[in-house]
């Protein structure tokens, strides 16, 4: 039962990583371009500010990039986990027949 489970751990994280990788990329994608209407930055007034309140702000090429980065580190050890479990379940299968 151990392996099935390190399988769908590893295509879970693949799948996670992926999805980071998408956002990230969406991110870059965005980064010159104009906002829709209504899902631009709201100002929060100073008093907001101090009370502990965020602008939400579109993250710099930097913090993407790296985000992609993670998420491709992300997806390759996901990768290498089901590789092993494969691995051993072969193995496994081998001495037993």
């Amino acid at each position: 039962m151990a392996i099935t489970s390190a399988l769908n751990i590893g295509v879970q994280g693949i799948q996670s990583g992926m999805n980071r990788l998408q956002g990230h990329a969406s991110d870059i994608a965005r980064l010159n371009t104009e906002p829709r209407p209504g899902t631009e930055p709201v100002e929060v007034p100073p008093q907001a500010a101090q009370a502990g309140a965020q602008t939400p702000v579109r993250p710099s090429l930097e913090q993407s990039m790296v985000g992609q980065i993670e998420a491709k580190h992300l997806v390759q050890s996901n990768a290498r986990t089901i590789e092993v479990a494969s691995d051993t379940m072969g193995t496994l299968l081998d001495v037993k027949a």
